[in-house]
C-alpha cells in the first residue's frame, strides 16, 4: 500500500514533502526536489537539516509542538470500494499567496481528494474546507480536532 502511495504521490506535478513527528523528511517526490532544490542525497543523509531549510519549517514547526499532524487519512466507501485519503494537505508557497495558488492546489486536489487544503507561506495560512462542489475559505488552520469532527459527521467517513 505503501509503494502505491508513493507511485501516486511521484506522479502529481505538485511538489509534495512528508515529515514525521521527529521533522525529518521521509519522502519528498522528485519536483518537490527541483521546487526546493534539496537533493536526495541531502534528504537520505541529514533529513531532519534537510527538513529546516523548507520555506514552511515554522509552520512546521508549529504543529508538530502541538503533536498534531499535518496529516491523516480517512476512509470512504466509494462505489463499494474502500478508499484511504489525505484528511488534510498543506501546501508550502515560497511567495505571496494569491487566487493562481488557491485554483493550483485545488486543481491537483481532484486526484487527491482531500476534504482540507491549506496554503502557507510563513507569513500567512489559508485552509481551503471542501463545501459543496466549492471551496469555503478560512484564514488560519483549524484544530485538529474540528477536522476529525468534520469528516465523522459524514455517513461514509470512518477513522
Amino acid at each position: 500500500e505503501r509503494d502505491e502511495k508513493e507511485a501516486v504521490l511521484e506522479s502529481l506535478t505538485e511538489g509534495v514533502v512528508a515529515i514525521d513527528e521527529n521533522m525529518e523528511i521521509t519522502f519528498a517526490n522528485n519536483v518537490s526536489l527541483k521546487l526546493l532544490r534539496i537533493k536526495q542525497q541531502d534528504v537520505l543523509k541529514n533529513p531532519y537539516e534537510t527538513a529546516k531549510r523548507l520555506p514552511c519549517y515554522n509552520l512546521i514547526e508549529e504543529c508538530q509542538k502541538k503533536r498534531e499532524p499535518l496529516i491523516d487519512t480517512w476512509t470512504v466507501k466509494r462505489g463499494g470500494k474502500k478508499q484511504v485519503i489525505p484528511l488534510l494537505v498543506i501546501e508550502c508557497k515560497a511567495v505571496p499567496i494569491n487566487q493562481k495558488a488557491f485554483d493550483q492546489v485545488i486543481g491537483y486536489n481532484h486526484l487527491v481528494q482531500a476534504p482540507f487544503l491549506a496554503l502557507a507561506n510563513g507569513k500567512e495560512v489559508f485552509t481551503l474546507i471542501k463545501d459543496g462542489s466549492g471551496y469555503r475559505q478560512q484564514k488560519g488552520l483549524p484544530e485538529y480536532k474540528f477536522l476529525l469532527e468534520s469528516v465523522g459527521a459524514g455517513d461514509e467517513a470512518s477513522r
